[in-house]
């Protein structure tokens, strides 16, 4: 289990470097690997569900609350992998 977790760490050591410069989800999809998903229904009392992954990131939710609508936020590393957010809308 501690092996795993240092090469997930590792992983998203790699990712995090890889994207310090993304300014923007176009520029995020160029990332090797990268996956594009949209995320519904976030809120301040649960972690946000990411399909994509099958995991619940409470790091997304926090990162939601304190970005503003249309801005990109990001790079963080989550617990099932490193994400970015741009266009939210709180509707």
């Amino acid at each position: 289990m501690l092996r795993t977790q240092l090469l997930n760490d590792k992983k998203a050591e790699k990712i995090l470097a890889d994207a310090a410069n993304v300014k923007d989800i176009a520029a995020a999809k160029k990332i090797a690997g990268a996956v594009v998903d949209s995320v519904n229904h976030v809120s301040f009392g649960a972690p946000a569900f990411i399909r994509s992954v099958g995991s619940s990131e409470p790091i997304v939710s926090a990162l939601a609350s304190k970005t503003a609508q249309g801005k990109f936020a990001g790079p963080v590393k989550g617990n099932s992998g490193v994400y970015m957010l741009q266009g939210l809308c709180f509707c």
